[in-house]
């Protein structure tokens, strides 16, 4: 996991001089000026499987403030829609459950080639999000409720509201977090390799958020680089009848398990091979190729 948060200065000078280290220092050398720190981590699997559901996660937003005079500040996070000092238009807690390139500060990269296009990097659709989530007992956002809902189409990027109306979190003092817990399936087998240099296909996860103080406001974001998705591993049997005689009927039934999404008009061809080519090797001597009953999957 790779939280990066970024760090933004109370407005009480008008003159800036330096940003070091997450503090702004002011003109007057004798007065140092405190931030507010904020971060947005996710948490997932590292190995997962398509076909796979009700998979848990979560994300982590927490108080970043560091310097003495806002150790005790609370920051409040902002709802998508919320007034200065939060940004015009932001999204609130956001969420990007996959992503196959990253570009500067861990957003999801690339700008499309041509109009109409996704963007490049953006690989949408690997996970299914659960609409709902939970903040974590134990945490600032114990027991709230939380809506999830997408917000960028193309990135699959979703937003993560309070349910109730006008309800914020809450962060009280440095370190403080909300951990907000929600399901998943695993719908396909990622289009970008996000690491080709480890064995599988892996997507990237990244979640941030902002906060404010009342004063003013930053922002964090983080990733999770390590999700391992695996195809899925469907399989057949069959039954085949035994100990038939001369002129008897022989019969096969086939049973296929572990498909995953599956298309319609799915069929099953069955060859019978003669007793003299025991490798199956010559032209069949019978073949039949019959639709899949989709709901037994037979």
């Amino acid at each position: 996991m790779n939280a990066k948060p970024l760090v933004a200065a109370r407005r009480f000078v008008v003159v800036v001089i330096a940003m070091v280290g997450g503090f702004v220092f002011s003109a007057n050398t004798d007065v140092v000026q405190a931030g507010i720190g904020a971060s947005g981590v996710p948490s997932f699997p590292s190995v997962v499987k398509v076909g796979q559901i009700g998979l848990p996660a979560f994300v982590r937003v927490a108080n970043q403030n560091t310097d003495p005079d806002d150790i005790g500040v609370t920051n409040t996070v902002c709802n998508f829609g919320d007034a200065a000092p939060c940004p015009t238009n932001d999204p609130g807690i956001s969420l990007t459950p996959s992503c196959g390139i990253l570009a500067a500060f861990s957003a999801c990269a690339g700008t499309p080639a041509n109009a109409g296009d996704p963007p490049s990097g953006a690989d949408p659709n690997v996970l299914r999000i659960s609409p709902t989530g939970t903040g974590t007992v134990g945490t600032a956002c114990a027991g709230m409720a939380f809506k999830i809902e997408t917000v960028d189409v193309a990135k699959g990027q979703l937003r993560i509201t309070p349910t109730t109306p006008g309800l914020h979190v809450q962060l009280k003092g440095f370190g403080t977090y909300c951990q907000i817990d929600f399901t998943f399936d695993v719908l396909r087998v990622p289009t970008i390799d996000h690491d080709m240099n480890k064995p599988g296909v892996q997507t990237v996860q990244i979640a941030d958020d902002t906060q404010d103080d009342g004063n003013t406001s930053g922002s964090g974001r983080g990733t999770f680089q390590g999700m391992t998705v695996n195809p899925a591993t469907p399989a057949i049997a069959t039954a085949s009848s035994v100990g038939v005689g001369v002129s008897g009927q022989i019969t096969d039934r086939a049973t296929i398990t572990g498909r995953v999404s599956p298309v319609p008009g799915a069929t099953v061809t069955f060859k019978a091979y003669g007793p003299n080519d025991a490798t199956c090797g010559s032209a069949a001597a019978f073949s039949s190729t019959v639709p899949v009953d989709e709901a037994a999957g037979t």
